[in-house]
């Protein structure tokens, strides 16, 4: 074999071996850097993954104290349980939940909600919203979409 045989061959082996996350694997990989940030107590780092309205600042600050400290409590890590659900709600966000207090009662779970894309808008390393949730009780009104309306 020459030179320009081997250079193509190894260039076509590289090209086959890199490939692209598939989404639910950039939400996966982003929801561990939230996680990592909150068990670290970097709230810049929190800032950069959470796109937030800035008049919301306050708020902010005060959950990521809050989640740290439930963090810590509960022993949530870049290893703890992820459900990137399929469901989305009416802007097209997919919801995805970090649970930080399972207790025996449903009702009294607090969990964390990561509102993700849609992603023609909201780049996937970025949560595009959040919200603790107490008592199990969502907010947001979301619904499952059927798979080939998904984004």
């Amino acid at each position: 074999m020459n030179f320009q045989s081997i250079t193509v061959v190894l260039s076509v082996v590289y090209l086959l071996a890199c490939t692209t996350l598939t989404r639910e694997e950039q939400i996966n990989s982003t929801c561990k850097r939230i996680i990592n940030s909150i068990n670290k107590n970097d709230l810049r780092a929190f800032e950069k993954l959470v796109k937030e309205d800035p008049m919301d600042y306050e708020k902010m600050e005060f959950d990521f104290k809050n989640l740290h400290k439930m963090f810590i409590d509960h022993h949530i890590n870049e290893n703890s349980e992820i459900d990137i659900s399929h469901l989305y709600n009416i802007a097209g966000q997919r919801l995805v939940r970090i649970p930080i207090d399972k207790t025996d009662t449903s009702s009294s779970m607090v969990r964390l909600n990561l509102f993700f894309g849609p992603p023609s808008i909201n780049p996937l390393n970025q949560v595009s919203g959040y919200e603790v949730v107490w008592d199990n009780k969502d907010r947001i009104d979301f619904v499952t979409v059927d798979k080939k309306h998904q984004w």
